[in-house]
C-alpha cells in the first residue's frame, strides 16, 4: 500500500522531489518505491527526463484506479478507528473568507454526505490569523494563501487565483475584455488596509513588477471594497475568488491585459504532524480534485 500511495503522490504532482517532501521521505527512497511497484506490475508507470515527469498510458490507468483504492482504504481505517467517538467525528478547519463558499464548502459537503454524524468547527479568519490558529493547534489544517514560506508549515497548492479589476456594470471598463494596469492607476481605487494579508501580498506583487496604484479608499475587508464598487464609488483590485464568493449583482470582474499577478490558494498544516482521521480524509479529497 505504501508503494501505491507513493505512486499516487508522484502522479498528482508529476515531481519526485515535491512528492517526496509530502511523504516525508527522500527522493531516492521514493524512486525505489516506484521502481518496486513497476517491477511487480511489469509495466513502466512514468517517463522521466531531466526537465519533467509524465505518466505512461499504463500509469494513467493505474492512477485512476489508485485514487478509488486509497479512498476506500481511508474510509475503512476511519471506520475502524471509531466514528462514534466525539474526537474522531470532529473536523477543525480554517479558511480565508473568500475561499469558504467556492473552495471549502463543496468538498466539505461531500464528506458530510458520507459521515453525517461528523461535527465541523470552521474558523473563517484572515490569512495571518489562520497561521496563528494553526500554530496554537486550534485548527487541524486550513485553506489560505499564506504559509508557503513559513517555517514548520506544509503548504499544498490547490489553485492559482488571479487578481482582477472589480467594477460596477455601468463603468466604462465593464464592457471590456481586458484592461491595463496603467488605466486602473488613473481610477479611484479601493484597497484593503495597510497590514492586511491581502494588501501586503498586493503591494509585494506590484513592487516586484515595478507598478504603482494610487489608492483612494482603504477598507478592512474585501467584501467592504466590493460594496463600495457596487455603489459606484470606485474600482477594486481583488482576487477572482472574491468575486465568485460575493453576491453583488452590479459588480463585474475584468482581467488585466498586461502583467498578471495572482495568489496561490492552498492547504496548510503543521509539518510532521498527523491529522485526525476525518480531517485527513478531507485533506486527501482536496488533493485529488481539481478545484
Amino acid at each position: 500500500m505504501d508503494d501505491l500511495h507513493a505512486f499516487a503522490e508522484v502522479a498528482r504532482k508529476l515531481n519526485y522531489k515535491a512528492a517526496a517532501d509530502t511523504l516525508h521521505i527522500s527522493p531516492s527512497a521514493l524512486s525505489r518505491r516506484i521502481q518496486k511497484l513497476e517491477e511487480s506490475l511489469n509495466v513502466q508507470l512514468f517517463v522521466r527526463t531531466t526537465r519533467d515527469v509524465k505518466l505512461t498510458p499504463a500509469g494513467k490507468e493505474l492512477f485512476r484506479s489508485a485514487q478509488d483504492i486509497l479512498s476506500n482504504v481511508e474510509e475503512m481505517l476511519f471506520a475502524m478507528r471509531g466514528e462514534g467517538h466525539r474526537y474522531s467525528r470532529l473536523i477543525r478547519v480554517g479558511c480565508v473568507p473568500s475561499a469558504l463558499r467556492t473552495v471549502l464548502l463543496p468538498v466539505l459537503n461531500t464528506v458530510i454526505d458520507r459521515y453525517p454524524s461528523a461535527q465541523v468547527k470552521i474558523v473563517d479568519a484572515t490569512a495571518v490569523q489562520l497561521l496563528d490558529a494553526l500554530y496554537q493547534q486550534e485548527i487541524s489544517f486550513g485553506i489560505s494563501y499564506m504559509g508557503k514560506n513559513e517555517s514548520g508549515i506544509d503548504f499544498e497548492p490547490l489553485m492559482e487565483d488571479p487578481f482582477i479589476v472589480a467594477v460596477r456594470d455601468d463603468h466604462p471598463f465593464a464592457s471590456r475584455s481586458e484592461v491595463s494596469w496603467d488605466e486602473v492607476s488613473k481610477q479611484r481605487t479601493i484597497a484593503a488596509r495597510h497590514g492586511a494579508g491581502l494588501r501586503m501580498l498586493m503591494d509585494l506583487r506590484l513592487a516586484e513588477s515595478r507598478m504603482r496604484i494610487n489608492w483612494a479608499y482603504e477598507v478592512q475587508h474585501v467584501n467592504s471594497a466590493l460594496s463600495l464598487v457596487n455603489e459606484g464609488l470606485g474600482v477594486a483590485v481583488v482576487p477572482q475568488v472574491c468575486i465568485w464568493a460575493a453576491n453583488y449583482e452590479r459588480v463585474v470582474a475584468v482581467p488585466f491585459e498586461d502583467t498578471k499577478i495572482s495568489r496561490t490558494l492552498g492547504l496548510i498544516k503543521l509539518s510532521n504532524t498527523e491529522l485526525p482521521p476525518l480531517a485527513q480524509h478531507l485533506w486527501s479529497m482536496f488533493t485529488r480534485i481539481e478545484v
